[in-house]
């Protein structure tokens, strides 16, 4: 969750409500935290109660695989709405290209052993349709 009351422009006063980053350098956590907490940048995570986040205990190595894909997928969309304020922030750049990266890996990693994740997967382009030869979600326990 974020908190942007640290990013409220007082200078603008009380009617513009405009809202902006903090101009600081920002402390990125690593992908697994920022996935549970929902939140990438320390500095801006404000939890709603004063109780943990809820840690995911995958039961299969299916579900471990899939929340890596979900862990590097939410890291990166974080992280491209930074740099959609901040495209000069190479550091973050940087990072983002790394998550890019091994998201790649792990979901190839992924469709080629247990069935493509979406419409665009290259393990698609086969005989018989690759679609619907793995079980469905619910069929998975």
């Amino acid at each position: 969750m974020y908190n942007y009351s640290n990013c409220y422009d007082q200078t603008k006063g009380p009617d513009q409500n405009t809202l902006r980053f903090i101009d600081q350098p920002q402390t990125l956590i690593n992908s697994q935290e920022g996935f549970i907490r929902g939140n990438m940048f320390n500095e801006l995570y404000d939890p709603y109660l004063p109780t943990e986040p809820y840690r995911l205990t995958p039961q299969t190595e299916r579900e471990a695989m899939l929340n890596k894909v979900r862990e590097y997928t939410f890291a990166l969309i974080d992280l491209n709405l930074y740099l959609d304020t901040h495209p000069n922030d190479v550091e973050k750049i940087k990072v983002f290209n790394q998550y890019s990266t091994q998201l790649r890996q792990v979901t190839n990693e992924f469709e080629s052993r247990f069935g493509p994740l979406s419409l665009s997967s290259e393990y698609l382009n086969s005989y018989p349709w690759a679609w619907i030869s793995t079980p469905w979600p619910w069929e998975v326990m």
